[in-house]
């Protein structure tokens, strides 16, 4: 499998290349605008309750989906009788549909509340978890690949806005978020991975990642009832 980092860096180039060569400019550097808040003013609204809160809750659904990284190549090599071909294939097909899912929950989104249409997604995810727990050969993980795609995508393309939203008038304190889901998003994954091997093998960490996203469904929806709309802190 060492070859496929060479491909990976050698897409990575080509994407680098394309955004440097021929990427339009973004115009003369902006002056700071006077009486911005300070880096511990923006730190005290990032860390502020009813944000990090929500932050925490939507890195334990990211991690949801890089658990499901971690857990589902040792499924197929380890368990039901697979090769790292089936991971490259069920990896790389899973990422092609993840595209057209993504733009279909963003229909959605238009028409439902982002938490009904995030919680939604969580549950079709914690149903392939489940699936993915109780697969005995690589055609059921193949036949699971649209229900796997299909709730990635919103575990993936959905929290950008809720996140973004969460600081609304600060645009990239709001955006920063993203990064800090990341950052505890893998952490959680982690630490799921570690518990669930330490107390059953890898099919039953596939069912602690599908209880934690169920008990992450019931706390999101706890939290966002009511729709109160948030005023700056």
């Amino acid at each position: 499998m060492t070859p496929a980092y060479g491909v990976a860096a050698m897409a990575s180039l080509i994407c680098f290349c394309l955004y440097f060569f021929f990427a339009p400019g973004n115009g003369p550097v902006r002056e700071t605008i006077p009486n911005q808040p300070g880096f511990f003013a923006s730190l005290k609204r990032v860390f502020a309750p009813d944000v990090f809160i929500r932050v925490f809750v939507m890195s334990l659904l990211l991690g949801l989906q890089r658990l499901n990284g971690m857990v589902s190549p040792l499924i197929v090599v380890h368990k039901i009788g697979g090769s790292v071909v089936d991971v490259g294939f069920l990896s790389g097909l899973t990422a092609f549909l993840e595209m057209p899912f993504m733009m279909m929950w963003g229909l959605v989104q238009r028409r439902f509340q982002i938490a009904h249409v995030l919680a939604s997604g969580t549950v079709l995810y914690c149903l392939y978890l489940v699936l993915l727990g109780l697969a005995t050969a690589p055609w059921q993980l193949y036949a699971l690949l649209g229900l796997n795609a299909c709730g990635a995508a919103a575990i993936l393309s959905l929290p950008i806005t809720y996140l973004q939203d969460l600081i609304a008038d600060r645009p990239g304190l709001g955006s920063s978020l993203i990064s800090l889901n990341t950052f505890i998003g893998i952490g959680v994954a982690a630490g799921l991975f570690a518990l669930g091997t330490a107390v059953t093998d890898y099919s039953g960490t596939a069912f602690v990642g599908a209880a934690v996203g169920t008990i992450t469904i019931v706390i999101l929806l706890y939290l966002e009832s009511g729709s109160r709309v948030r005023q700056p802190a």
